[in-house]
C-alpha cells in the first residue's frame, strides 16, 4: 500500500496560483488528484504543463466540497494510508507532509493531523508540539484512509461551508483524537478581506452565508450531546457572525440568506 495522495478541489482558479500550490505539494505525496467544480476556465487548466502531472476530473457542475473528495475516496482510498485535501489557494512548505504524517504514524488513536494557519506566512519546524482540538480548517489536512470505514465519507449534503468541521466531529465521536500540529504553518485565506469602523474582518458571499447558517443549524443540533462546549462556543461566534453581516456588511440579502439557512428552507 502507497502512503500518501492528494485531493485538491478547483473552481474558477487563478491559473498562475494554482500551478504554484501544485508545484509545492507534488513532490510531498504519492499522487495528486484534481475534481475540478464546474469551472468557467476549464480549457486553461487543461493546457497546463503542471496541472497534467496531476489526474483531473471536470464536473459540468459544482457539486460542493464534500462529492469532490468523496468521488477520488472511493476511486483511490484503498491502495494509500493516507489521504490529505487542499483548498485551490494553499501553498505548502517543503517537507510539511513529512511531519504530518510523523505524528500519525507514531501515535494509532490520532485520526487527523493538520496545520496552524497564518494570514500572511508560512513555515515549519520539528520543534513543534501536537495540539488536541475538535475540528480543524481541511485545507492540509492528513487523514487515515481507515477513517471512510468507521465513519464513511464527507457529508455531502454540506455542500461548502463546515464540511471539514462535522466530518472531524463525527471522527471524535468514533474515539480517534483530532490534532493540531503547531510546528507546520500554512498561510490560509478566510474570504474577502475587509475593513470598516476600524474593525477587520471577512466577507463572503450570499450562497455561502446560506450554508454557514444551515450546516450550523445541523451540527449544534448533532453534536450538541457529545461536544457541549464546542457547540457553545461555536453558537456564540455565530452570533458574531450575523452581528459582522448586520452591523459592518449592512446587507440585507445576505442576512435574508442566513435565515434561510437558520429556518433550513431552500437556497432558491
Amino acid at each position: 500500500m502507497r502512503e500518501i495522495f492528494g485531493i485538491l478541489v478547483t473552481y474558477n482558479s487563478d491559473i498562475q496560483k494554482l500551478e504554484r500550490n501544485i508545484e509545492s505539494i507534488l513532490d510531498q505525496v504519492d499522487k495528486v488528484v484534481i475534481f475540478d467544480n464546474g469551472s468557467g476556465n476549464r480549457e486553461d487548466i487543461a493546457k497546463s504543463d503542471i496541472i497534467g502531472r496531476c489526474e483531473v476530473y471536470y464536473s459540468d457542475k459544482n457539486i460542493g466540497l464534500g462529492g469532490a473528495y468523496n468521488y477520488w475516496l472511493n476511486k483511490y482510498c484503498q491502495n494509500y494510508s493516507y489521504f490529505v485535501t487542499f483548498d485551490q489557494d494553499t501553498w505548502i512548505p517543503s517537507n510539511t507532509l513529512v511531519l504530518l504524517q510523523s505524528i500519525l504514524d507514531s501515535n494509532r488513536n490520532i485520526g487527523i493531523v493538520g496545520p496552524s494557519f497564518s494570514r500572511s506566512n508560512s513555515s515549519t519546524t520539528e520543534d513543534g508540539k501536537v495540539l488536541d482540538t475538535y475540528t480543524i480548517i481541511q485545507s492540509c489536512c492528513l487523514f487515515r484512509t481507515e477513517l471512510l470505514q468507521k465513519v464513511g465519507g464527507f457529508n455531502e449534503d454540506y455542500f461548502i461551508d463546515s464540511v471539514d468541521f462535522e466530518y472531524c466531529l463525527r471522527v471524535g465521536k468514533a474515539g480517534y483524537r483530532v490534532v493540531k500540529y503547531d510546528g507546520v504553518t500554512i498561510e490560509h485565506s478566510l474570504g474577502s478581506a475587509k475593513r470598516k469602523f476600524g474593525i477587520n474582518y471577512y466577507s463572503h458571499n450570499c450562497l455561502r452565508n446560506y450554508y454557514i447558517a444551515r450546516n450550523h443549524r445541523h451540527i449544534s443540533s448533532t453534536y450538541f450531546m457529545d461536544f457541549p462546549y464546542f457547540i457553545l462556543k461555536k453558537n456564540f461566534f455565530f452570533v458574531l457572525h450575523i452581528l459582522k453581516v448586520l452591523f459592518l456588511e449592512m446587507d440585507m440579502k445576505k442576512i435574508k440568506c442566513l435565515f434561510k439557512g437558520l429556518m433550513n428552507k431552500s437556497y432558491e
